[in-house]
């Protein structure tokens, strides 16, 4: 039996030696899977495993070898590495980035040097784009917010910033920052970039160095290689030309920025915030960025997704080797093809060359959450507490103010609260919270008269509330949905509704998107978990999944489903739709309910309307149609998704995650949410920034007056 055991390890022995040799010095991100899966058709090196010296492991076991797998959060592959490697005939690196090989030493040596050319480039601008709507948005920062139970007791959260608009320049126009610009297109966003020279079939205007572009966006997009050129090119001269509301995302390298002084622009609010994927000591982050509330950490893992690990294809193996066929340099690299399967690489005859100056590849690193030390509160207006100005202040109010027309306010709705002095010189508000009486004692005495009035929307209008103001005739709501507002009885009545109309679409369908992107790619939990310091102590944090080609089905195809449409179509996702009735000039798939709708998606927005229709129309059934990788965005309202029924889908795994906007009993978010890793929490403000707010004043302003001069409403929806 001994002796049968010895053979049998001779023979494995012998067959490990007969196979092709790999040296590995570190292992890549998915090493271990790797090596489960094709150790029968390779012998891999592992350098780290050996007790001796990289130079004694090298010189003594590594010179016939004639093939390396390297990555960039690997060692260095330098000069002196390669001359104890006299046989080395290539190198496969998992990157698209070349900085951590000496190209110079390969060049001499005739050393072929394969990268991840494009594979990655989608990934990377996904995670870009996901990296700057979480900045501008401050998405991970609410999300903390939340997690903190900070939003029950102190209300909203502090205003995002608008993506629609922005000037957008791009450092470095290859394969990912033409993917970047695609995307943000479809924000509307404007491009710009700087390259090493201009490209002759793209309209984006051209900026021959950097600063000039700076001075003339309000983001950076880092997409470019490092190299001598590059190294800090984003210096201080250039923060101070992008300014202080200016924002900087790097998906490349974290030496194209100068970090210290980047850390120095943040810290004395000389630029506006960052979106961080990679730092110039990696797994080492500034300690100053851990605790900023306007910074997106992420543990260079923009590629680190399912869809790029397995995103090669034997067609390019085919093509490959039918121009190489007669080289057996070349049939080591179609070997290679099949090892860097899982890792996402894509050779074929324009990314195997001797040099080649591309992206930034990402180690993978495992999930968990945390919370920022230092969080930021809000004191937004309370309601219950008396205004400064009190009754017996009101006998001061001049003429003028009170000549103008009247409008009751019960609830100071967001943009009062930012906004308090914007309607002073157009109409006279009577704001419930001015009084000591009982709101329906103040009604009974102070509203009698009034016929328009403002809400929130969240504050309910119901029969009894109505009842007490006998001569109301409008109503102007900031929102788009109206299920707060007892329609039946404005019906009975003949009182006109004015909603936000499509003021907030844009804004809505913006973090619809991010919610997705942030849910799939895992943006806030890794933000977390690079905050805690585990990035450093514990490593690889698991693959996201790619959003290209996700079947993405929408509940309500109205103003803010269409917007949410045309943005996710720039991202490669298929998009399919339910509404009340097909849409005739819609070429999405059309499904007549959600549950089938969800059978054939792999995630759910649901951008319709709260009504008895809808309430609860995403339960568990339609959840475990969606699948146990399926993920559901509510940006609608709380009560279409039953979230008892989502609470115990996540719980059990069947499904894969959700980013929530609205909530059942808001501000109150449900306990067992709070600890979940594969959830994004946002508090009630997919409409919140300032641009959206001061056009909803516009708005409300324009309904009122038009409604005062007996003209059509703007945005009427209800008119009995």
């Amino acid at each position: 039996m001994a002796d049968h055991h010895h053979h049998h390890h001779c023979s494995n022995n012998q067959q490990l030696q007969n196979l092709p040799k790999i040296i590995v010095l570190l292992p890549p991100g998915g090493f271990k899977f790797l090596e489960s899966e094709y150790s029968h058709k390779f012998h891999f090196l592992k350098a780290w495993e050996s007790q001796l010296s990289m130079d004694q492991f090298l010189s003594t076991r590594a010179s016939s070898v004639q093939a390396m797998l390297s990555s960039a959060n690997g060692p260095l592959i330098t000069a002196q590495i390669l001359q104890m490697l006299p046989s080395l005939r290539v190198i496969v690196t998992t990157s698209a980035g070349l900085d951590h090989v000496d190209l110079l030493e390969c060049r001499r040596r005739g050393i072929a040097v394969a990268n991840a050319g494009n594979v990655f480039s989608e990934d990377v601008a996904d995670m870009a784009v996901g990296l700057l709507i979480d900045v501008l948005r401050k998405m991970s920062a609410a999300d903390r917010y939340v997690r903190c139970g900070i939003w029950a007791r102190n209300g909203d959260y502090h205003l995002g910033s608008k993506l629609r608009g922005k000037r957008v320049g791009i450092v470095g126009l290859g394969s990912i920052g033409l993917e970047v610009a695609k995307r943000l297109e479809a924000f509307g966003c404007s491009i710009l970039y700087n390259s090493r020279k201009e490209k002759p079939n793209v309209s984006y205007p051209f900026y021959s160095n950097i600063h000039e572009l700076a001075a003339n966006s309000d983001v950076l997009v880092i997409c470019c290689a490092l190299n001598e050129q590059t190294h800090h090119i984003v210096n201080r001269e250039v923060m101070l030309a992008l300014g202080k509301e200016g924002v900087i995302v790097n998906v490349a390298r974290g030496a194209i920025v100068d970090e210290k002084e980047m850390v120095k622009c943040l810290l004395h609010g000389e630029i506006g915030g960052a979106g961080l994927d990679v730092y110039e000591h990696e797994p080492h982050v500034p300690k100053e960025l851990l605790t900023m509330d306007n910074v997106v950490l992420s543990p260079h893992g923009a590629v680190s997704t399912l869809g790029s690990v397995m995103a090669l294809r034997y067609d390019k193996l085919q093509k490959l080797k039918s121009q190489l066929e007669n080289s057996r340099i070349w049939r080591i690299v179609i070997s290679l093809f099949v090892v860097v399967l899982i890792l996402g690489l894509e050779i074929d005859a324009s990314t195997v060359k001797m040099v080649d100056h591309k992206y930034a590849v990402r180690p993978i690193v495992e999930n968990t959450l945390a919370t920022s030390p230092t969080l930021k509160t809000v004191m937004p207006i309370d309601p219950s507490k008396k205004h400064p100005k009190m009754a017996d202040n009101r006998e001061s109010q001049s003429d003028s103010c009170q000549d103008l027309p009247q409008v009751l306010v019960l609830e100071p709705p967001p943009i009062l609260q930012h906004y308090p002095n914007y309607f002073s010189n157009k109409f006279q508000l009577l704001k419930a919270w001015d009084y000591s009486l009982p709101l329906n004692q103040f009604l009974a005495t102070q509203a009698q008269s009034v016929r328009a009035l403002l809400s929130p929307g969240r504050y309910p209008l119901n029969q009894d509330i109505l009842r007490l103001i006998p001569s109301l005739q409008l109503i102007v709501t900031t929102s788009a949905g109206l299920n707060h507002i007892d329609l039946p009885e404005c019906r009975r009545r003949g009182i006109s509704i004015a909603n936000a109309g499509n003021v907030f679409t844009e804004d809505s369908a913006d973090l619809g998107v991010a919610l997705l992107i942030d849910v799939l790619r895992k943006i806030t939990a890794a933000d977390g978990y690079v905050r805690q310091g585990l990035w450093a102590k514990k490593g690889d944090f698991p693959l996201g999944s790619k959003l290209g080609g996700k079947r993405v089905g929408i509940v309500g195809l109205g103003n803010i489903g269409m917007e949410v449409a045309k943005r996710l179509r720039a991202f490669g996702s298929k998009i399919l739709y339910t509404s009340r009735k097909e849409k005739p000039h819609v070429s999405y798939a059309y499904y007549s309910n959600v549950y089938d709708l969800a059978t054939e998606s792999d995630a759910l927005i649901i951008c319709c309307g709260l009504t008895d229709e809808t309430r609860n129309i995403i339960n568990k059934p339609v959840m475990e149609a969606l699948g146990k990788d399926g993920v559901i965005v509510n940006i609608g309202r709380g009560g279409i998704v039953n979230e008892k029924e989502l609470i115990e889908c996540l719980v059990e795994g069947k499904i894969g995650g959700a980013g929530l906007d609205v909530f059942e009993k808001e501000p109150n978010v449900p306990e067992e949410l709070l600890t979940m890793e594969n959830v994004v929490l946002s508090p009630h403000r997919a409409v919140h920034t300032p641009e959206s707010l001061i056009s909803m004043c516009e708005h409300v302003a324009r309904n009122l007056e038009a409604f005062f001069s007996n003209k059509p409403l703007i945005s009427l929806v209800l008119d009995l």
